[in-house]
């Protein structure tokens, strides 16, 4: 049986955005892949820009060196969601989101993870933000379909898509295979949630699951161990159920010198608590 991987978000390791020395990085750890983020940044928005020969390039080098980046959180749709009234704003989130997926296609990247977010700015909000969010989803699955590149939706902070049911309703309005969960755990107890509830029946319909601790309303920033997410618990309900997707560790060290020990110790904690089945 295929071993569970464990992976890595980028902002845990450091604040260097070059995609190589981020994968070295990763080598000197015991996960077992990357994850990267477009953000609204201009050095990350402009990984969509390179060149079909440093795609090219850099395949290779993680081919050779067997270092793999496995998702994108691509969370540059906070500044221009799919549900906002102004159509220029959703034009380019249309855009941002497929050029991320071609992108994906061409470095072998499976997954793309989508923040549940309508709109991010209440100004863009007259109340069909939810339907405009469906009809923008609607076409970058369809992109995403002619790729063969897995959309994940996340349940987030704020107003929308809090809850697993949340993205399911989504996920059923929009109906494509293409577009399925991506569970936050952090992001369900930071909302107030109970993870025995939420965590039911979700294997068939998730691609990876995002492991952050938290607390009522505290998102981000939260060091594993000081708060209040029951990993043991979440383990647990995962296992009884057959999960043997992948998980990837979120959290931001802000280019502490130390990231790396920071991740070893994070890793024994999460092994120790949710037994992964290796």
């Amino acid at each position: 049986m295929t071993n569970i991987k464990i992976g890595v978000y980028e902002k845990a390791l450091s604040d260097d955005t070059d995609l190589y020395q981020l994968l070295k990085a990763v080598e000197e750890t015991r996960f077992d892949y990357l994850e990267i983020s477009i953000d609204d940044s201009s050095d990350r928005l402009s990984r969509l820009e390179m060149s079909k020969c440093e795609r090219e390039k850099l395949k290779v080098y993680m081919s050779e060196k067997e270092l793999y980046i496995y998702s994108i959180v691509l969370s540059a749709n906070r500044s221009f969601p799919l549900g906002s009234k102004d159509p220029n704003i959703r034009s380019r989130g249309k855009e941002i989101i497929q050029k991320a997926i071609t992108f994906a296609f061409d470095l072998n990247i499976p997954v793309i993870q989508l923040a549940g977010y309508y709109t991010f700015f209440s100004d863009s909000r007259d109340g069909n933000e939810r339907d405009r969010f469906i009809e923008g989803l609607k076409e970058v699955s369809d992109y995403a379909a002619w790729n063969g590149v897995m959309l994940g939706l996340e349940n987030m902070d704020g107003k929308d898509i809090l809850s697993i049911k949340d993205s399911i309703n989504i996920i059923e309005d929009v109906k494509s295979p293409w577009l399925q969960l991506y569970p936050d755990i952090g992001n369900l107890v930071a909302n107030g949630l109970s993870l025995t509830e939420e965590l039911k029946n979700i294997v068939g319909r998730t691609l990876c699951i995002h492991l952050k601790d938290t607390r009522r309303d505290e998102f981000r920033r939260v060091p594993f161990g000081d708060g209040e997410v029951d990993f043991e618990l979440a383990g647990d309900l995962l296992r009884k159920q057959g999960y043997r997707g992948n998980y990837t560790v979120e959290m931001w060290n802000d280019g502490d010198k130390n990231s790396l020990k920071i991740l070893e110790e994070t890793l024994n904690f999460l092994e120790n608590k949710m037994r992964f089945q290796k």
